[in-house]
């Protein structure tokens, strides 16, 4: 836009001087410009103000019309964002309640399908134990008789008898751990035998007319004498003696038999020996003494006697287990030499 510059008429440079003062005036120092150099002058610095007024207008519309747009944009995407965020959380619930959905209509299924095979399955039954029931311990009936030895004695023969469908007859003996109950039963018909519980109610012998058997505790025996068959009527002999010792026989490396010394007092139950063998064995005793009155019993795991007051005797053993070889005399006292194979 052409800018309008009035143009002033030139002052005089006539000095005037004041009637009251006056200076002295040097020609040479004032240097006066010419007019026409002055008009530019003023024009340029009107038109390069006007200029710079116009450029700075410009710019700060300019400014003013971009963060317009940049404000805008800005505002935009933040409404767009949060409307993002909006239809997510609404989705993100959706999943939520069709994962829960979901899991309750597993667990549904699965309990339906539990109570579909308890339905269909039969109930369970325990397994039949495998267990025998274990037996009561024995106990003797009122009737039982207690034998007492008379004083000295180290035995007794007691004589009896059972009728056919009649309860056996019962006899209880004290004793103690260690000492050799020997018993007999002889009957008119040989349709007799006997049985003996321990003090815990079991039985340490069954059914035998011999027997002989180390008493493994303390308390009272029992005695049972019963038929086999018909009306019995017995003669029952309980020896109970001190065992003068105990000892199990044991075989070196290598060899198949052992030797032992021993004796034995006058009217005393000599040592017991035992050993352990098995089903089919042959066993070989045979003990010597120096007046020829060494004599002994074996004794088979059962607690039947197999030999009775013998100096030699050979057999087959008949089951696997601890046989007894209990040593006596049959007068005076005995020193004698027992020797024993297996093989």
């Amino acid at each position: 836009m052409p800018v309008l510059v009035q143009q002033r008429p030139a002052a005089h440079t006539t000095n005037h001087i004041s009637n009251h003062q006056h200076y002295p005036v040097k020609e040479n120092i004032k240097m006066q410009l010419p007019s026409s150099f002055a008009k530019s002058s003023s024009i340029f610095v009107l038109t390069a103000l006007a200029s710079c007024i116009l450029i700075t207008a410009c710019s700060s519309d300019s400014n003013e019309t971009a963060s317009e747009p940049a404000s805008t944009s800005s505002q935009e995407q933040q409404d767009s964002s949060e409307n993002e965020q909006q239809e997510a959380a609404p989705a993100t619930d959706e999943q939520q309640e069709s994962s829960d959905s979901g899991e309750q209509g597993d667990s549904s299924a699965t309990e339906q399908q539990e109570e579909s095979e308890d339905a269909s399955s039969p109930p369970s039954e325990d397994p039949p134990s495998t267990e025998e029931p274990s037996e009561e311990p024995f106990t003797p009936s009122e009737g039982a008789t207690r034998v007492q030895f008379a004083p000295g004695d180290i035995g007794t023969v007691i004589d009896g008898g059972v009728l056919r469908g009649e309860s056996p007859a019962q006899y209880i003996l004290q004793a103690a751990a260690g000492q050799l109950m020997t018993v007999s039963l002889q009957s008119l018909e040989d349709n007799g035998e006997f049985t003996i519980y321990g003090p815990t109610g079991q039985p340490v012998t069954s059914s035998l007319t011999n027997a002989e058997i180390l008493l493994p505790a303390d308390g009272d025996y029992v005695v049972e004498a019963s038929p086999t068959r018909g009306n019995l009527s017995f003669s029952l002999s309980i020896l109970i003696t001190n065992a003068a010792s105990y000892e199990e026989v044991r075989f070196d490396p290598g060899t198949f038999g052992a030797t032992i010394e021993g004796g034995v007092l006058r009217g005393e139950t000599g040592p017991v020996y035992g050993l352990v063998a098995a089903e089919g064995q042959t066993i070989d005793i045979n003990i010597t003494s120096l007046e020829e009155n060494g004599v002994f019993n074996l004794t088979a795991p059962d607690g039947k006697v197999l030999v009775n007051e013998s100096t030699n005797f050979t057999t087959e053993l008949p089951a696997t287990g601890l046989y007894l070889i209990s040593t006596g005399g049959i007068r005076g006292n005995v020193s004698f030499t027992l020797e024993v194979e297996i093989r």
